[in-house]
C-alpha cells in the first residue's frame, strides 16, 4: 500500500535547487505524518545523485542498492539536500519508493534547523 508519511520517498516533478529544469525526481517527505491531509500539500527535501550540488554539511547520504534491495529502494548513491526544500501537492506524486531510516531523517531535520533564516547573518 502506498501512502504519504514523514520519511517516505516519493517521485514527483520537481525543479532543481535553482528553480529550473523541472523533471521527475526523488524527494523525501519532511511534513509530520499527523499534519498530512488527504489531497493537500507536503514539504519535501530533494534527493540528488550529484554530491557537488551543495556543500557537504547540508547533505545527508542515503542508503542505496543497485537492485533497490534496501529500505529506501534507491538504486544509486545519492544525498538528501537540506537546502532544497519544496512544497508539492499529494496529487502530483507519481510513485512511492521506500523510506528514509530514522537516524538519517533526524540528521536531515537537524541540518534544516541549522540553516540560517532569511534576514539572519550567515
Amino acid at each position: 500500500m502506498s501512502f504519504p508519511c514523514h520519511g517516505r520517498i516519493i517521485w514527483v516533478r520537481l525543479a532543481d535547487p535553482q528553480a529550473r529544469n523541472v523533471k521527475r525526481r526523488p524527494a523525501v517527505i519532511i511534513t509530520p505524518t499527523d499534519a498530512i491531509e488527504e489531497g493537500g500539500d507536503v514539504w519535501v527535501v530533494g534527493i540528488s545523485t550529484l554530491f557537488e550540488l551543495a556543500p557537504g554539511e547540508v547533505q545527508t547520504e542515503l542508503q542505496f542498492d543497485p537492485c533497490g534491495n534496501c529500505r529506501t529502494k534507491l538504486r544509486e548513491r545519492c544525498w538528501a539536500v537540506s537546502t532544497w526544500v519544496a512544497r508539492v501537492s499529494l496529487l502530483d506524486i507519481e510513485e512511492y519508493a521506500g523510506a528514509v531510516p530514522g537516524p538519517q531523517m533526524a540528521e536531515i531535520r537537524q541540518k534544516i534547523i541549522a540553516l540560517p533564516t532569511e534576514g539572519e547573518p550567515d
